[in-house]
């Protein structure tokens, strides 16, 4: 277990931007910033980042939390291994200290550690034995060094290679406290205990954070048994169409050129990062899917993919591409020149004239379509008629309105057809899809992606994690318990020697029991009993909250997707003639919040009191007991009314 100082380390280094920017390509958007969500489909940014709160929000879906909450939900990891993230990160020293558990959460969190622990040993093991065993130097080394890759670029993918022995790997790992059922788990040994990647060159396949997750191994002769490329099988942590290799290398890459390479193997994206061409990267020998898009769409919207000359494959792939344009994304085609591929032809070319190629060669994809549809559907009117509906779905993919009609315009003069009649087809397939769609979310119990004649702002937040209830009094004590949250810790007016949480302690006129939400009566009891113990706490405290309701609740307050506007009072020199900014009229929120709490509990009392007083019959002494209740509670309700400003009628 993490000790507790270490943790607190952690979390007061950590940047919330700083982590985040690792995977999301944020922009600057007044004191915040703004970018795509990784946590659901979106189009539009709502995905927003506070560096002086250090916490993000997604005013999509409704993610929230700080540095450590990222990476737990980025990653799909635990707190430990988050916090454990963070400190590599930032070089904190972690201290353990000895804790036993039993339960299965724990033991989950083992087995994770466990898996990550071994493939990094595993890694060292096939990096070592590439430069230092015999077979390594002589064949594996050989491999990489005939391919080109310099010494330099090998390290810097930690490119390895596995002897052709049975039990190398299994009895280094072994050795070294290694469980043989967990390694048969990741791959890397057989049924029969034996290595599995033996006299083979290992690619390691890293997570976006660059932690090693799985291998490739290459066998080196034809005359092999085998198939050319074995992977490591699926697990926690290696989920494959949700990889793209070379990621973690190419991110900073991608979102510096705004643009994307995506290229078939391996070896494609080393030679070009060896090339200086790091905005690359390889869908590890899959199709296509829609999570390694999304993946690739947080640092930038636009794909190039680069092929080789093989027209058949081309072709086989294209519908895959429709996929990029439903993402809202901007595809373009680079096809090399038969039989090249990107690593023979930088060798053949070099560099310069391999980024020419790409600026200058590449082609739209929805363009290189309906060209190709044009020429080979030449004096063929069904293969013609075909095509055209061919295209008229891909260009029904697209969500922006503007890009389709200006490929329908396009289109329609490349293949001859009426433009009116593109726009009508397009949309009676827009509206097939949508009716499709929604079909489906009606017998599916979560909603999948929109489509793309849907707003993002369809997207609602799950009920279940939902902090708001329906209780009729939720209004009046959610903005009293974020009056405390936000600013309890600051100080009442001038001549008040204390905090806006003292003085709501003091003025709760024993009505904190009263609170109908839980999360909320939790919230101030804790408040009260940190000040009963002479303790200032601040928005800080309830944001690393071990509670993640309160956690969750603290930064739903904390964020706004709106920021207030300084533009009047400083083009005008004048300031707003009813009230303060928000950050400055924090004591008259704290007046307004206490007097209307109050007054919606003592409404709810009043009837209350009346429905016993009208249960009473003919019992003189407990009507006058209700009688005068009643009279006192009303008459305490107009108090507060006055105070408000409000005339209650009754």
């Amino acid at each position: 277990m993490i000790s507790k100082k270490s943790v607190d380390d952690v979390l007061q280094t950590a940047k919330v931007e700083e982590v985040i920017s690792d995977y999301v390509n944020l922009k600057k958007s007044g004191s915040n910033l703004l970018g795509l969500c990784p946590f659901h489909h979106e189009k539009t940014p709502s995905f927003s980042v506070s560096p002086s709160k250090n916490i993000y929000k997604c005013f999509g879906c409704g993610k929230a939390g700080g540095p450590v909450q990222f990476i737990m939900e980025h990653e799909s990891s635990t707190f430990p291994e988050a916090v454990k993230y963070l400190a590599k990160k930032y070089n904190i020293s972690i201290e353990e200290i000895t804790e036993s558990k039993s339960d299965e959460a724990y033991q989950e969190e083992l087995k994770r550690e466990s898996y990550s622990l071994i493939n990094e040993f595993a890694n060292n093991v096939f990096q070592e034995s590439l430069f230092q065993h015999p077979q390594g130097k002589t064949i594996g080394l050989a491999y990489f060094k005939e391919r080109g890759f310099l010494e330099s670029t090998i390290k810097k993918f930690s490119l390895g290679f596995a002897p052709d022995q049975k039990n190398f790997l299994a009895e280094k790992c072994i050795t070294n406290g290694y469980n043989a059922d967990t390694l048969k788990e990741l791959g890397l040994l057989n049924k029969n205990n034996q290595d599995f990647f033996s006299g083979r060159v290992i690619f390691p396949i890293t997570n976006i954070s660059g932690k090693v997750i799985a291998f490739s191994g290459r066998k080196l002769s034809n005359t092999d048994f085998g198939p050319k490329y074995i992977n490591s099988p699926e697990t926690p942590l290696y989920i494959k169409s949700k990889v793209l290799y070379g990621l973690h290398l190419a991110k900073a890459a991608i979102r510096s050129k705004d643009e994307c390479l995506l290229v078939e193997g391996y070896t494609d994206v080393i030679s070009m990062h060896q090339a200086g061409i790091q905005h690359v990267v390889a869908s590890s020998g899959t199709s296509l899917t829609v999570d390694q898009i999304r993946l690739i769409k947080r640092f930038t919207p636009n794909i190039k993919i680069v092929y080789d000359g093989d027209e058949a494959g081309i072709k086989a792939t294209m519908r895959a591409l429709d996929m990029i344009l439903e993402e809202n994304m901007n595809v373009r085609m680079a096809i090399l020149p038969t039989p090249e591929d990107p690593d023979s032809f930088l060798k053949k070319n070099g560099s310069s004239a391999f980024e020419s190629f790409l600026q200058d060669k590449s082609v739209d994809f929805v363009l290189f379509k309906a060209s190709l549809i044009k020429r080979d559907t030449k004096n063929d009117p069904i293969k013609k008629s075909e095509g055209i509906t061919d295209i008229i779905q891909t260009i029904s993919k697209i969500p922006d309105a503007i890009k389709r009609s200006t490929y329908i315009q396009v289109c329609a003069e490349e293949l001859a057809v009426s433009e009116e009649v593109l726009i009508r087809e397009t949309n009676r397939m827009i509206k097939k899809d949508l009716i499709s769609r929604r079909s489906k979310q009606f017998t599916d119990q979560e909603r999948s992606v929109p489509s793309p004649a849907q707003d993002d702002a369809d997207y609602l937040k799950d009920p279940q994690h939902d902090t708001l209830s329906t209780e009729e009094d939720e209004y009046q004590e959610r903005s009293l318990i974020r009056v405390l949250i936000l600013y309890g810790h600051l100080m009442m007016d001038a001549g008040m020697e204390k905090t806006l949480a003292q003085y709501i302690n003091e003025n709760m006129d024993n009505l904190e029991e009263e609170f109908n939400n839980k999360l909320y009566e939790r919230i101030l009891k804790e408040y009260i009993h940190q000040l009963s113990e002479n303790r200032v706490i601040n928005t800080d405290y309830f944001i690393g909250h071990a509670d993640p309701d309160i956690r969750n609740l603290t930064i739903e307050l904390s964020t706004s997707p709106f920021n207030y506007s300084h533009n009047w009072a400083d083009r005008w020199e004048m300031e707003l003639q009813t009230q303060k900014p928000p950050d400055e009229n924090y004591v008259n929120d704290c007046y307004q919040s206490i007097l209307r709490f109050k007054l919606k509990k003592v409404q709810k009392m009043i009837k209350a009191n009346k429905l016993l007083l009208d249960s009473t019959g003919e019992e003189e002494m407990q009507q006058l007991i209700y009688l005068k209740t009643q009279h006192e509670l009303l008459n305490y309700r107009n108090t507060i009314a006055d105070l408000l400003g409000m005339r209650v009628f009754s």
